[in-house]
């Protein structure tokens, strides 16, 4: 542990400077000392166990370095001041506005990240590396919070491997999530929703196996609706859509219970919408779709081919988009594509490219919904149907275009994915079937990635070849203008 932060200290005071790379490296520092305390209260934890969440805060650790970098290197950009694009830029102007008024606040969509980032600053001063700190610090915790919904759900088991099994597989799974790992170390607020919910998800999971509820499971519950209300309201309607998956799991037992979470959940909702920049109305555009939603998504141009395949994909009937979810959930599950067309670009980009973590992750999830939901002996319930479920929903809400939505929802595949595993050490026939299915999903991935990388390289030098005409012919007519004119 002492090397490790050391390591990170040395690494980023080299790259960034004394002032910025020390406030990084101690920041850093409490972000993992945070989960890592959650994780040794658990009775099941281990010095694997620490291993793995170390690793995991290391590679996230150099990603933030790196990024804090690129940041603050351009002319005129600091730590205090850095040179963001898209979204980010929205965020850290917002809460420098109501700083100081140092400049206009744009418009947010969802206040939440902001106003954590201004509060990060009236306690320590502006700089970017305290945001920075703050996501790696949700990102670890959503992970041990995956591992501890692993363990309490699926303990006592008859295939269920020892509680310390359980949570170093779930611990492992979630540092595979390279993607998830790669984004949270930005100015965005994946962290803050993967946080919540895999909050929301350990809650449903003690509701389900314990039949009630604590004063501390409630209080955890609120706080986590809260945090996601804040940050990006619209995820409260897949919190609502969990809760009826469970009530309909045996409504006799936990109907009574989740009408109290509902109403919770809705009083978090009504709060987040009240501040939110767009509110109710724009939420029923969202998933009508429309226009709108065509002119928004679905519009770069590595994003052409998928568009000329689906056409007007948010103008289509209900029927029909549900008719396409097939595609968009395989779309939305295998982008961002593992490979880069320019080269090694960054380290966050390389991270953001290695999807093959979440291909071993999510791909075992779905051996679960193919082979083993149906069967008594290995059935998770109906908890095991709410990440399958809010998956589809914001594919069918996105046309799968937009896979970094999705990015939260992976933590709460990984219960599924260990049990998964679980089951087959233990059943010799099920490992069979297993081993078949994964030689076919590999198979089926690897024919799917050869495929759209051709019709993407296709695409791009078509369009590289189209670029190259137009500016030759623009050459040529401006060498046909004379000399002087009339």
């Amino acid at each position: 542990m002492l090397l490790a932060v050391s390591a990170v200290a040395a690494g980023a005071v080299t790259v960034l400077g004394a002032d910025t790379g020390w406030r990084l490296a101690l920041a850093l520092t409490v972000a993992y000392a945070l989960p890592m305390a959650v994780y040794n209260r658990q009775s099941w934890s281990t010095a694997g166990g620490h291993y793995v969440l170390l690793a995991t805060w290391l590679l996230m650790s150099a990603i933030s370095v790196e990024n804090v970098m690129v940041w603050t290197a351009p002319d005129g950009a600091s730590a205090e001041w850095p040179l963001f694009e898209s979204d980010s830029r929205g965020y850290y102007a917002w809460a420098l506005h109501y700083y100081d008024g140092r400049c206009d606040a744009p418009p947010v969509a969802f206040p939440g990240l902001p106003f954590m980032m201004l509060v990060l600053w009236k306690l320590f001063g502006v700089n970017v590396v305290w945001p920075v700190a703050m996501n790696v610090c949700f990102t670890l915790l959503a992970i041990v919070i995956a591992a501890m919904t692993t363990v309490r759900l699926l303990r006592g088991r008859e295939l269920a491997r020892p509680d310390r099994w359980l949570g170093n597989a779930a611990l492992v799974c979630g540092m595979l999530l390279f993607f998830l790992l790669s984004e949270s170390t930005c100015v965005l607020k994946e962290a803050a929703i993967a946080l919540s919910m895999s909050a929301v998800a350990l809650v449903l999971a003690v509701f389900v196996t314990d039949r009630h509820l604590r004063v501390k499971h409630y209080v955890a519950f609120v706080a986590a609706c809260l945090l996601l209300a804040f940050t990006r309201t619209t995820y409260m309607y897949f919190v609502l859509l969990a809760l009826v998956i469970i009530a309909m799991g045996n409504y006799k037992t936990h109907l009574p219970h989740t009408l109290l979470l509902v109403v919770l959940a809705l009083i978090a909702f009504v709060a987040g919408d009240s501040v939110a920049y767009y509110s109710f109305e724009r939420h029923v555009s969202i998933i009508s779709g429309g226009e709108r939603m065509q002119r928004l998504f679905m519009v770069g141009p590595n994003q052409q081919p998928y568009l000329d395949m689906v056409g007007n994909y948010f103008t289509y009937p209900i029927w029909r988009r549900l008719l396409l979810l097939p595609l968009s959930c395989s779309v939305q599950f295998i982008i961002p594509f593992p490979w880069i067309y320019d080269g090694w670009t960054s380290l966050h980009e390389v991270a953001a490219r290695c999807g093959f973590g979440w291909y071993a992750v999510g791909g075992t999830a779905l051996f679960y919904y193919g082979a083993m939901s149906w069967r008594q002996r290995y059935k998770l319930g109906a908890w095991a149907w709410v990440p399958a479920l809010i998956f589809a929903t914001i594919a069918y809400t996105t046309a799968g275009s937009v896979s970094r939505y999705a990015l939260p929802v992976e933590v709460m595949f990984i219960p599924v994915a260990v049990w998964v595993m679980s089951c087959v050490c233990h059943d010799l026939s099920l490992r069979r079937l297993f081993i078949v299915w994964a030689i076919l999903f590999v198979i089926v991935l690897t024919i799917t990635l050869i495929v759209c990388h051709d019709i993407q390289v296709t695409y791009l030098n078509n369009l590289n070849e189209y670029y190259k005409q137009r500016a030759a012919h623009y050459r040529d007519s401006i060498q046909s203008i004379p000399d002087s004119l009339p």
